[in-house]
């Protein structure tokens, strides 16, 4: 399997991983609202090392993955 093939074949992995937990966060909010701020907290801490981790191994590999990426092209309108 091409190297870019399993790459997306992880990408689908994580992306149904994180539609998971998205739907778990909201049911969470949802059914317990006073658990709301600890579900902010886990998400902006996971964001919060997701972003860190991008940021530094760009930095190691001289390599910016965010600046290949056109942000215009993904975000929805």
């Amino acid at each position: 399997m091409p190297q870019t093939e399993e790459l997306r074949a992880k990408l689908e992995q994580v992306m149904e991983l994180i539609r998971e937990v998205v739907n778990s966060s909201l049911e969470i909010m949802r059914q317990q609202p006073e658990r709301a701020k600890e579900v902010t907290s886990l998400w902006e801490d996971f964001l919060g090392e997701f972003l860190f981790y991008v940021k530094k191994r760009g930095k190691e590999t001289k390599r910016n993955l965010f600046a290949a990426i056109s942000f215009r092209k993904i975000w929805p309108k």
